[in-house]
């Protein structure tokens, strides 16, 4: 069996598919949590866009 980091590293390296959906689902979790106290704390709430290259809602700011 290998080795714990080396097979995580080989996992993180490879074109795999289930990590890319994982990292794309944590940073909508933690895009929608900052937006959600943005707006509590009384923020303006964003202009949402579709990103051309994963499909997900992001802010015009975060383009420029």
């Amino acid at each position: 069996m290998q080795d714990f980091e080396l097979s995580f590293s080989n996992f993180i390296d490879s074109d795999c598919k289930e990590y890319d959906r994982a990292y794309d689902a944590i940073l909508a979790l933690a895009r929608k949590a900052f937006t959600e106290g943005w707006i509590a704390a009384g923020g303006t709430p964003p202009k949402q866009i579709r990103c051309a290259e994963c499909g997900n809602p992001r802010n015009d700011s975060a383009h420029k």
